[in-house]
């Protein structure tokens, strides 16, 4: 009996300890402070400035206030003139309250599209449109195109990832007007006014993506996208006109400049070692453990009881482990952004990822997109590319009254050299002849073999998918891109 008590005493006690252990270490991870001691927000800054001295640019001050007072007093020109027309028109109150209520990109939408959307956001952006036209908004806002933009501020002491981009959503929405402009202007002929439209929107896409992070460079990529939309949905209906598309052509040459990637990936890589200093504590010889206290706000970590029973269950990597995965995978990011797509070897990125779960919640909420970037990259390249050769292909027809047998006929009567298909191993677009019929004039086929590397001899998904083949989705596998819209 006493040996009974002995035991149970025993077990007791064991239990005692480990409550005791289990209650210490909620009590640390509910108390700890991480120690913020590096202000990464002037690493940054400091990293971006000799980014743009490298490429022989000098940030002007003047400029850049400029720059950004324009894209923020048409901002608030339009927010203005949607309270004064709520105000007049109660069908309008209801979209005071939308994040972004115009989108000058209705203005051009199809019956189709139309019989989708709500009819007073159509209406409204037709009213908008006009008014920025009317008002002088659109005239001024052409200074753009001459300014370089601003590297943005960032507030020493605050966390990088909690810090706004102000000018992320007024840059979309001028981008959204000109591209609207650009496609009325290349309708029309107007080569001179598609011109400096299109200048506009590479301009204000190379200034965001100057500001060095990742999200700046995806809304620069997409500014600039919606130009270069614009004229492939002109060079892909035959006959295009040879001055219009000699213009857009010297556009594309002079401005359609990729932001250098490896800038945005070591922002990015700053701005993760942000977040680990700011989400763990530190022993003094760089090792420490996770508070998910401190990660409320910063990451979508969870509060309350179930804060708790992370702490008593869950089993974070150390910060030396932590920081050790974050550098192996920006490492490889950054090799893989030097590299063509052909020589990159994605495996290294993909098993960093795969090493993500719940013990990392830091890096498995911020390194994936890094990989989804290059992807967009890929894509945004292969799309010039493919633009710049069909107006070379109108050139062409221009002059010699037919598309040519093959695209070496190109070189070099208009282009110094063919442009690159980075999908394909040779990098080369494919290209073939064909009859023209009732339902589809065009008298040739251009097209990339997409993100499977593979010829699938033309064969393209449904209009409403096309695009998918140019990326690494797998249902894209098996298509190949079409350069031409239909």
């Amino acid at each position: 009996m006493a040996t009974h008590r002995k035991f149970l005493l025993g077990i007791g006690m064991v239990l005692l300890a480990l409550l005791a252990f289990a209650g210490v270490r909620v009590v640390q991870r509910w108390t700890a402070k991480p120690n913020v001691a590096i202000d990464y927000s002037a690493k940054v800054r400091e990293h971006i400035e000799a980014s743009a001295r490298a490429r022989g640019l000098t940030p002007d001050k003047a400029v850049d206030a400029s720059f950004e007072r324009l894209i923020l007093d048409h901002a608030a020109h339009v927010a203005g003139f949607v309270k004064d027309l709520a105000a007049r028109d109660a069908r309008f109150v209801e979209l005071l309250d939308d994040f972004a209520p115009v989108d000058y990109s209705l203005v051009r939408a199809t019956q189709a599209e139309r019989e989708k959307l709500p009819a007073v956001k159509v209406e409204l952006a037709e009213l908008a449109y006009a008014d920025a036209l009317q008002s002088g908004q659109f005239e001024t806002l052409l200074a753009l195109r001459t300014m370089g933009g601003a590297l943005r501020e960032r507030t020493a002491g605050e966390p990088l990832a909690l810090q706004p981009i102000p000018l992320a959503a007024p840059t979309r929405l001028v981008a959204r007007l000109f591209a609207t402009r650009l496609r009325e202007q290349l309708a029309a002929g107007d080569a001179p006014g598609a011109t400096q439209s299109a200048e506009v929107l590479f301009a204000i896409g190379g200034a965001m993506s100057g500001h060095g992070s990742m999200m700046e460079n995806l809304v620069g990529m997409a500014c600039q996208a919606t130009a270069v939309e614009a004229i492939r949905e002109a060079a892909s209906k035959p006959g295009m006109d040879a001055g219009l598309a000699r213009a857009m052509a010297g556009v594309l040459a002079t401005r359609a400049k990729l932001a250098d990637m490896s800038v945005s990936i070591e922002s990015e890589r700053l701005l993760v070692l942000d977040a680990v200093q700011r989400t763990y504590t530190d022993d003094g010889s760089g090792d420490g453990w996770f508070v998910p206290a401190a990660a409320t706000g910063i990451l979508s970590s969870t509060t309350g009881l179930a804060r708790v029973q992370d702490t008593l269950l869950q089993r974070y990597a150390s910060r030396k482990e932590t920081v050790a995965l974050a550098e192996r995978y920006f490492a490889a990011a950054s090799q893989a952004s030097k590299l063509p797509r052909q020589a990159r070897d994605a495996g290294v990125l993909r098993s960093v990822v795969s090493e993500l779960g719940p013990a990392h919640p830091v890096l498995e909420a911020m390194l994936p997109s890094v990989a989804r970037q290059q992807q967009t990259f890929d894509r945004f390249a292969t799309t010039i590319a493919a633009v710049q050769t069909l107006l070379a292909l109108e050139l062409h027809r221009a002059e010699h009254g037919s598309p040519p047998a093959s695209l070496d006929a190109l070189v070099p009567s208009i282009l110094p050299a063919l442009p690159i298909d980075v999908f394909a191993s040779d990098g080369r677009f494919r290209y073939r002849l064909r009859t023209p019929t009732p339902d589809d004039p065009r008298d040739f086929m251009l097209y990339s073999v997409g993100g499977d590397g593979v010829d699938d001899g033309g064969k393209f998904m449904p209009s409403e998918k096309r695009e998918l083949p140019l990326s690494d989705n797998e249902e894209g596998k098996g298509y190949d891109w079409s350069a031409q819209l239909p």
